[in-house]
């Protein structure tokens, strides 16, 4: 009943902010950027999705190698079957499903493998935060909205540094001989332990996957950005690197379903001096049109997956 309840809210809250959004755009001039759309760069964005896919299906092999070897055909499975239930949970929590399939495909014990899907959502935050603090540093001009990204990416990849060479398993030990009552703090810090420590076993480990953590995303704000050309609109680089990391980052935040509103707003009031809101709101548009080709794609891989056709992986491969 209480799921039942917030979904409805979330639905609630995303058609109340796209109706407030809507009243003051201008939907004639909105339908006229659409039905202009350039189809060499707008085709060229689409196919950014193959190595989209094919990048977090490799860094999840990655991430859980050490727990349970998947094939990147099972890894891809997996990856596709978690992105069908993007577009009704907010911030991406259909993603940590992963975890469960895992577990049904007679991985690791849910608490590592729960795990391994937290930290892979750290790493799209440092890497999101990663691509917004370059274009900040490349941008010749900063707005006040590029100095709080930053110092938002600054605490971010800090954090995120901190986590990674944290000493967990002496934090836990600490932890436990101080207060039995955090058992359940101890045992996450454990379980991050043995994922942590599995990345760093193995020989350029944890920089594989920093680094398609960075590539991925920047994967993303290609995609993106070529949406401006795709709707006839110029737009230099480091302004795209700089503001929608940000629009993205403010669409993350758990209001409405897939980021819808938040991130067409966000990206309205970010790019006002350098686009018109009508032609934002189509950039807004083909953003949660990528959320629902994901989810979309995705959905034969989660009916396969629910009905339990697949075969366990024993053979461990090696990158």
């Amino acid at each position: 009943m209480k799921r039942s309840w917030m979904k409805k809210l979330s639905i609630l809250l995303t058609a109340g902010v796209l109706a407030a959004l809507y009243a003051h755009i201008d939907l004639s001039r909105l339908g006229s950027h659409l039905l202009r759309v350039h189809p060499l760069y707008f085709g060229f964005a689409l196919m950014l999705f193959i190595p989209l896919f094919w990048v977090t299906s490799l860094r999840w092999r990655l991430m859980i190698l050490h727990l349970h070897p998947l094939t990147m055909r099972d890894s891809f499975r997996m990856v596709m079957a978690s992105k069908a239930l993007n577009a009704v949970l907010p911030s991406k929590l259909g993603e940590m499903s992963k975890a469960f399939f895992l577990r049904r495909e007679g991985g690791p014990h849910l608490g590592p493998a729960l795990f391994a899907v937290i930290l892979e959502k750290a790493l799209d935050l440092g890497g999101l935060c990663s691509v917004m603090l370059l274009g900040f540093l490349l941008s010749p001009q900063r707005t006040h909205a590029m100095w709080v990204g930053a110092a938002v990416s600054l605490g971010v990849i800090l954090g995120l540094a901190l986590l990674m060479t944290a000493p967990l398993e002496r934090m836990a030990e600490w932890m436990e001989s101080r207060n039995r009552r955090f058992t359940w703090l101890t045992r996450r810090f454990r379980e991050g332990s043995v994922v942590i420590h599995g990345w760093k076993r193995r020989r350029g480990g944890v920089f594989s996957i920093l680094f398609l953590s960075f590539f991925l995303w920047c994967l993303h704000i290609l995609q993106i950005y070529l949406f401006f050309p795709s709707l006839r609109q110029p737009m230099s680089v480091h302004v795209a690197m700089a503001n929608i990391p940000l629009g993205l980052l403010v669409g993350l935040l758990p209001i409405t379903l897939g980021g819808m509103g938040t991130r067409d707003a966000a990206l309205i009031v970010l790019f006002r001096d350098y686009a018109d809101p009508s032609l934002m709101a189509g950039i807004g548009i083909l953003c949660s049109l990528r959320i629902w080709v994901d989810s979309l794609l995705g959905v034969p891989f989660l009916h396969r997956s629910m009905k339990g056709d697949t075969e366990p992986t024993t053979e461990a491969v090696d990158p």
